[in-house]
Order: C-alpha cells, then sequence, then structure tokens
C-alpha cells in the first residue's frame, strides 16, 4: 500500500487505487482489522521531521472549567512581554479559540521574538521508528509548520485580527510573515535532511479567505523556496487545501507542489474534479470524501463514492482519502470499502476484456 501510496503522488500508475485514512479517524480493534484487510491504508499525520525548542521563551499553559466547558489557557512569556489565548474544548475533543494571541500590530514583535528564539534539531528517529512501525501498511506523512500566512490566520491572530492588521497596519503585518518565513528555514533544511519520503502542511486553505492576490504575494513564494529543498532531496511536499478553491486553481496550478491533499469537490468545495485536474496537470490530487455524503442511506452513499471515484480516475485523480471528521465510521467505513472494491473489480473487469479481444486480433 505505501508504494502505492507514492506511485500515485508521483503522478504514475499504481497497481491498485489507493485510499487511504488520517490516523485519527479510523477506530481501533475488529472493524480497523478488516478495513486493513480490504486494502484501506493508514496515512500517519503525527510525525514532525524536526524537534522545536527554545532558549528563552517558555509555554505556560493552564487547565481549568466554566461550567460544564472545559478551558485551556495558553501563556507565551518572553523578555519582551507576554502573549495569551484561551481555547475552549468542544463535545468532541476538539478545540476552539475564544481569544487569539495576538491583539493587534503592537504584539507583533513579541512573535517575531518567539520565532527567533526558538530552536530546531532533528527528528530523525522518531521518523524512521514511525516508518518501521507502520511498515507497508501505509505512508508516514511528516507534518511541517504551517506557512506564515495560514499560521497568523489559524493560530495567532484570526481571521478578524487578521482582515484589521492588513487594514491598518499591513507594513508591519508584511513585516512579521517576512521574519516568520526567514525563522521555518533551519526548519524546513533538517525535514530536507530526514528519512521522510513525503512532506505536508496543514494549510486548511480556502478561497473564501485568501484570494488569489495573497497567495501569491505569501503562499507561492514560501512554498517555492520550500519545495526546492525538498525537491532537491528528492522528497515529495504536498499541503492540505480542503476548502473553497475555485478562485485559486490558477495559483495553486502554478505553486511549486508535488500534491493537494484534501480536495473537496462540491457541494462542501466549489471546485470540481475534472476543473482542477485541468488547471493542475503536474499535481496529484488526493482526495477526500465530502463528509456530508455519509447522511446518505446506505446504498446511496456506495453508489455516490463509486461516482466520485470514476470521476477521479477520469480525471487522473489516483488516491482517495478520510481526512475530515465524518459519522458513524462503523457503518460508513465498511460501505466505501464496498464502493473501492466494485469500483477495483469492475477495472480488473475492464482490464481482463482488453487483454482478451487483443489476443483474438
Amino acid at each position: 500500500m505505501r508504494q502505492d501510496i507514492l506511485a500515485a503522488l508521483r503522478r504514475q500508475s499504481p497497481r491498485r487505487l489507493p485510499w487511504t485514512i488520517h490516523h485519527e479517524l479510523l477506530p481501533r480493534g475488529t472493524l480497523e482489522r478488516r478495513l486493513r484487510g480490504q486494502g484501506l491504508a493508514i496515512v500517519d499525520k503525527s510525525v514532525h521531521p524536526y524537534r522545536q525548542g527554545s532558549g528563552q521563551v517558555s509555554v505556560e499553559e493552564r487547565r481549568g472549567w466554566e461550567g460544564d466547558h472545559r478551558l485551556i489557557l495558553r501563556t507565551w512569556h518572553t523578555p519582551l512581554g507576554d502573549l495569551a489565548s484561551r481555547l475552549r474544548e468542544g463535545p468532541d475533543g476538539s478545540l476552539w479559540t475564544e481569544r487569539y494571541p495576538l491583539a493587534g500590530a503592537a504584539d507583533f514583535r513579541l512573535l517575531e521574538y518567539i520565532a527567533e528564539d526558538a530552536e530546531y534539531r532533528p527528528n530523525d528517529e522518531a521518523v524512521a521508528a514511525a516508518q518501521l512501525a507502520l511498515g507497508e501498511d501505509g505512508l508516514v506523512l511528516c507534518r511541517l509548520m504551517r506557512s506564515p500566512l495560514q499560521r497568523l490566520l489559524t493560530e495567532w491572530l484570526g481571521l478578524e485580527g487578521f482582515s484589521y492588521a492588513l487594514a491598518d497596519a499591513p507594513r508591519e503585518l508584511d513585516r512579521l510573515l517576512g521574519r516568520l518565513a526567514a525563522c521555518d528555514q533551519p526548519a524546513l533544511r533538517i525535514a530536507a535532511a530526514s528519512p521522510a519520503e513525503a512532506v505536508w502542511s496543514a494549510e486548511n486553505l480556502t478561497g473564501d479567505v485568501v484570494g488569489p492576490e495573497l497567495f501569491g504575494r505569501y503562499l507561492a513564494p514560501y512554498y517555492a523556496e520550500a519545495a526546492g529543498r525538498f525537491r532537491a532531496a528528492g522528497k515529495l511536499y504536498g499541503a492540505h487545501f480542503d476548502g473553497r478553491l475555485a478562485c485559486l486553481k490558477q495559483a495553486i496550478g502554478a505553486a511549486a507542489l508535488d500534491f493537494v491533499e484534501g480536495f473537496t469537490p462540491p457541494p462542501l468545495g466549489d471546485l470540481d474534479i475534472e476543473k482542477a485536474r485541468a488547471a493542475w496537470p503536474d499535481k496529484a490530487i488526493w482526495l477526500n470524501i465530502p463528509g456530508n455524503l455519509f447522511l446518505a442511506d446506505g446504498r446511496e452513499v456506495v453508489r455516490r463514492v463509486r461516482e466520485l471515484l470514476r470521476q477521479g480516475k477520469a480525471a487522473g485523480a489516483c488516491l482517495l482519502t478520510l481526512t475530515e471528521e465524518f459519522p458513524e465510521p462503523a457503518r460508513n467505513l465498511p460501505l466505501v470499502a464496498e464502493a473501492v472494491e466494485a469500483e477495483a473489480a469492475l477495472g480488473a473487469e475492464a482490464a481482463e476484456g482488453a487483454e482478451s479481444r487483443a489476443g483474438g486480433a
């Protein structure tokens, strides 16, 4: 399964269609054993190819309660001052940010200090151990930090704070993004020298927030510099783009990425597979099954997954994945397995028929 995934990511022909699942989404136990026996591959995204430490910055975390909700309060202590965030834990264990660390441009220097104070070291033993443990049953997809722009949006400023900074303090924002990008380079150099076969960042990109102008100004140059390192080292480099991407299809097509992981077609996304393939001829598309598909009855789930597989195959998108939360795994994962097996059998019959006709001629 590992070799099939790598072949598909390299835009080669795998022996069989890779269908994969995020390591945290696969239930453990009897169902897991059966599904893996049916060809389901695990993608382990938990391993960083580097370790991070700090010299002068410390992080304090306190966990408390507000009614029935658990809160997580984080404080970054620096010689220049402190930053603090407040997160609320949801019923499913997910974390929701209620207060981002950066209140505005006046705090940017603190984040610059945190980035400049970071020290990175290799994590080769952890990468190799994960690869050995998983073996041929999937792929260890090593996790990188998000690009600076996506990091600000998801971790440090949020959409509202970023929007105000873009309007009111564009020079300070530009400086901050430049400094973060520069401070990432030691980590990317270590990642390029690591045993990782493929690396990836959880960009969570959507064109509703980041349009072509911001993509071209901040994301494309960052990806290009990182890709130069990884391609020179023979590694695959991709990103998790799971949002609405129609307005970005040309920009993504020109970006220096080997694969787009988590691509989500309509109705949750707004770009269909055929148009994505036309705009991204040199990229592998790692196709995510939209979570709303699983709200249908069982036969309809099988039909729609098979339709998705046919569309992906016709467009040359050779990988299928489950990378987002979805309802009722015990019901829905076997339905996906049924759809994958049915399409594989249909493909095998077509190949045998073609061979018979060729032999008869």
